[in-house]
């Protein structure tokens, strides 16, 4: 099979309203892309694990069909205060709460304050969703992008950045220590993003802890089984629960359940303080986002 893709660029950081902005890395770098580009061969990982959970084995090939660009933190209280301070947000949660598409009675309230960094957190796979769906009507995008939520292979791929260890600074607890928050040193609460200076290869921050971030498939504990070899990265729609996989761990998770490969499922309306997200983008003519792809 031959794989055609078009190298991207980086894009200016994107403004929500004067003054907040979203800031975006190209996955993979440039460099990685046209090498692949000029080898013709496909941008691919090895997803999974060897020493981890069943649900993370087998490792398996992924194939990712083409690059796309990926929020360099979750994002934060103050980017999503945009939306659900507006009219737009209170017009939504109406219906969402009859819909049952949150937990409570209340519009969103982080668990958290202090600053405009922090990460937004306590809110719902559909308020994630939904603020994707508002990002996509408000114009400021560049042409041809679209904001979506990452697949887990996509969110994994990112994260460990062409590294194989537990995190993409390395293996065991100290690694973590560098770059993440998690029940070791976060005081069990999140930290304003970027607070660890260090980036990951790809130029992506807090990947590991502080908040777990949503994704867009249904979690599956068969999935590494079920898919083959060379399968090409989309959105895994099987499952035997509704729940949505979370990446990256939390604040006061253990070491262990900050692994690069480390997947959690929740409910879609859940909300709780550990769970946030981060955006995607993708070019809304070529996008090969689905959950049939035809293995390699």
């Amino acid at each position: 099979m031959n794989f055609v893709f078009t190298p991207i660029e980086p894009i200016p950081p994107i403004e929500l309203v004067p003054g907040i902005t979203m800031d975006f890395q190209v996955i993979p770098p440039v460099s990685v892309q046209k090498a692949a580009h000029e080898a013709g061969q496909p941008l691919s990982f090895l997803m999974g694990s060897r020493d981890g959970d069943s649900s993370e084995k087998p490792r398996h090939r992924v194939i990712i069909p083409r690059p796309f660009y990926l929020g360099t933190y979750p994002v934060t209280q103050e980017q999503f205060a945009v939306w659900t301070d507006s009219a737009d947000y209170a017009k939504w949660f109406a219906g969402a709460h009859e819909r049952q598409e949150v937990d409570g009675a209340t519009p969103h309230q982080n668990h958290f304050s202090g600053s405009r960094l922090l990460p937004a957190e306590n809110l719902s796979w559909y308020e994630a969703k939904a603020f994707l769906n508002w990002l996509n009507q408000i114009g400021q995008l560049p042409s041809g992008l679209e904001a979506q939520l990452p697949s887990e292979a996509e969110w994994e791929y990112a994260c460990r950045a062409g590294t194989e260890t537990e995190y993409w600074c390395g293996d065991g607890e100290a690694a973590l220590r560098e770059v993440g928050w998690y029940d070791g040193n976060s005081e069990n609460r999140t930290h304003p993003v970027g607070e660890k200076e260090k980036p990951n290869p790809w130029g992506l921050h807090d990947l590991h802890g502080n908040v777990g971030e949503w994704c867009q498939d249904y979690a599956d504990l068969n999935s590494y089984v079920e898919r083959p070899d060379g399968w090409h990265a989309g959105v895994w729609e099987a499952g035997d629960s509704s729940c949505r996989v979370l990446r990256g761990g939390c604040c006061f998770r253990v070491a262990i359940g900050c692994r690069a490969t480390h997947s959690d499922g929740r409910p879609p309306h859940h909300r709780i303080w550990f769970e946030g997200f981060r955006v995607l983008l993708v070019r809304t003519l070529d996008d090969l986002r689905k959950p049939n792809s035809t293995p390699a």
